[in-house]
């Protein structure tokens, strides 16, 4: 634009004048006024002022947005007043709705821009003199428009892969998936996923993704394949006493950097970050389980969990009835007096096969019922006479088979229990006045040449108690080794560690 000088006006009050002046059609003039005098005989500011037709000063800029942004185009225009704007997109008229604002206005603003916003951007400045149409500017949307690049990764042999893009743009969206620069036939989903990886699945992989109005393509993202940890020697359980020292261990083998972290109670132990955990002073605190996972970038495992086992039994030292001369070996059978004293029942081959314990684990040297053979179960009635069972055939100095009852001093038999020619032994609790006997062998023989098949029980007097046979059933090739009879307010129940393997109840 040329601009003719028509001559400097004169100062009046509140402004300056310039008389006369004539202008052209359509024409328009610009008066300027500043500051003359002062400092350097200059100003850094100036009054502007205009009359006619429109100028465009200052014309819409050329954009390039991304996808869904907001974009504005401005023009600064002056001439007469009132000026009035009309926006332009590609030779037809804008007019405001939900996203477009100021199609009538110096300024145009556009939201959530598409493909379909690029275009060329113009606008008609008029008044009442004339009108001008400002320059094109032309906007660029980047569509489509990846806002999630896929990542790098190692995946085990074996195992999976997933790539996965996130774009945005306007629908439909279109993905393709490439390999090395091969296009991937029928992958054309934003995921991809790979799976049962082999070694010929490594490579670099990326997306294509296209629009209506465009293409972009992801960065390349790299896929190795290596081994996934596996463990060949798990950790075992340990027990140790209060104040002990141990070590868990772990072997695993797979590609390496290998990375552990050790767990207790399903709780990670902060910075046990090596193969082996080496715990020391270990207290009751530290029982629990263990265990560890093993991890790479292909995979991590988990190991078995095993137990800590901390011990806080500890043995009552001053329990030595052996060094007080009781001479016990294999004790069969233990029982618990009213007085606290412990009886115990031994093997033939002991210097005592019956022997009666004080507290203090000294021997009871007054308590000695002698029987010939092995004690083999015993029980204590509530007015502390002992029932025996075993092999024996004498007791305190009398004929007694394998059955028989004694006082609590030890030296007397019970004369007026006598249950005869039983083979075999039991083990005989008091239930309602009554005793259980219960045999290692198949039969056992009362007076009167009675036979009873592996349990019977006998009157306080030690006679067959004739109501009670519940026929227990009994094998010709087996025997059973160990019996357990046990009396409940309603019946017995027997128990058994036979060969064959069986248990009744009567």
């Amino acid at each position: 634009m040329n601009w003719t000088l028509l001559g400097e006006g004169t100062r009046i009050a509140g402004g300056w004048e310039l008389t006369p002046v004539s202008l052209p059609a359509e024409g328009t003039l610009r008066a300027r006024g500043w500051a003359t005098g002062g400092r350097y005989n200059s100003s850094t500011w100036y009054v502007e002022s205009y009359r006619g037709g429109p100028l465009v000063l200052t014309q819409p800029l050329s954009r390039i947005v991304d996808f869904a942004a907001e974009v504005a185009f401005e023009v600064v225009a002056k001439g007469s007043e009132p000026l009035a704007y009309q926006w332009w997109f590609d030779g037809t008229p804008l007019e405001d709705d939900g996203r477009i604002s100021g199609s009538h206005a110096a300024r145009l603003m556009l939201t959530a821009v598409s493909g379909a916003d690029a275009g060329n951007y113009s606008v008609r400045v008029s008044n009442a003199s004339a009108e001008v149409t400002s320059t094109t500017a032309s906007l660029t949307v980047a569509e489509p428009l990846i806002t999630g690049q896929p990542t790098s990764q190692t995946g085990g042999l074996g195992g999976e892969a997933r790539f996965e893009v996130v774009a945005v743009g306007s629908a439909p969206l279109r993905y393709q998936w490439w390999k090395d620069g091969m296009e991937l036939p029928g992958e054309t989903e934003a995921t991809l996923l790979l799976s049962d990886l082999t070694e010929g699945d490594a490579g670099e992989y990326a997306a294509i993704v296209t629009t209506d109005y465009g293409a972009a393509a992801s960065q390349p993202a790299t896929l190795t394949v290596a081994n996934p940890p596996m463990i060949i020697v798990q950790p075992a359980h340990q027990r140790t006493e209060p104040g002990g020292s141990l070590a868990f261990e772990v072997l695993a083998v797979g590609a390496q950097p290998l990375g552990y972290q050790w767990w207790k109670d399903g709780e990670p132990l902060v910075g046990e970050t090596a193969s082996s955990l080496e715990l020391g002073n270990v207290q009751v605190a530290d029982a629990g389980w263990y265990q560890v996972s093993v991890a790479n970038a292909a995979g991590e495992v988990l190991s078995d969990a095993v137990a800590l086992s901390v011990n806080t039994v500890t043995r009552d030292l001053s329990f030595r009835p052996n060094a007080s001369g009781a001479g016990i070996r294999l004790p069969h059978a233990i029982g618990l007096d009213r007085e606290g004293n412990v009886l115990v029942g031994a093997a033939e081959s002991a210097t005592h096969s019956l022997v009666r314990i004080h507290p203090d684990g000294t021997l009871d040297d007054r308590f000695d019922p002698n029987p010939d053979r092995s004690v083999t179960c015993l029980a204590i009635q509530s007015d502390g006479r002992i029932v025996l069972g075993g092999l024996f055939k004498n007791l305190c100095s009398e004929p007694r088979i394998g059955l028989g009852r004694i006082f609590s001093e030890g030296g007397w038999i019970a004369a007026s229990f006598r249950a005869s020619r039983i083979s075999g032994s039991g083990m005989c609790p008091q239930w309602r006045g009554r005793r259980t006997a219960g045999s290692w062998w198949r039969v056992f023989h009362f007076r009167g040449n009675v036979p009873r098949q592996n349990l019977a029980r006998l009157n306080a007097d030690g006679s067959l108690d004739l109501e009670f046979d519940p026929g227990l059933p009994g094998s010709s090739t087996a025997s059973p080794s160990k019996w357990t009879v046990a009396s409940s307010w309603g019946h017995l129940s027997v128990r058994s560690a036979v060969r064959a393997g069986k248990a009744w109840r009567a």
